[in-house]
């Protein structure tokens, strides 16, 4: 397992930022703020952040981008947030400003779609099983 392109001297690479392009970085980040329960985290200039209080979590940044940034076709990914009750976590995230684009039950697991205020997709996933749970 040492040949594998994730490992590095022997470490396993593992996510610890994941970036939003905004045009309101301080809108987007108090909703991930209050959704996750986040805390601020200092960055530079331009950009805004948030940390996971307990040090575990993937860290977030909010990058402003210009209006013909947020016109052009751009990559796109998701977060997939675990959780006891989605459902409740999703009208919870719908009173923040989210909106729920489906819900789906698949395999051993179940989840709901949802976008933040700039259309960005995540998903709450129910937090069943060991490798969801972390126990």
């Amino acid at each position: 397992m040492t040949n594998s392109p994730s490992m590095k001297n022997g470490s396993i690479l593992r996510p610890g930022n994941i970036v939003f392009d905004t045009l309101d970085p301080a809108r987007l980040c108090d909703f991930w703020a209050a959704l996750t329960g986040y805390v601020k985290r200092e960055l530079f200039e331009p950009y805004l952040g948030l940390r996971d209080p307990s040090g575990f979590g993937a860290n977030l940044t909010f990058q402003r981008i210009s209006q013909a940034e947020a016109l052009a076709p751009r990559s796109r990914c998701h977060l997939d947030l675990y959780v006891d009750d989605p459902h409740q976590a999703a009208a919870h995230a719908e009173t923040l400003g989210a909106r729920i684009v489906r819900r789906v039950d698949e395999g051993d697991v179940y989840w709901v779609v949802l976008c933040d205020p700039d259309g960005n997709e995540f998903c709450l996933v129910a937090a069943i099983g060991p490798d969801r749970t972390g126990r």
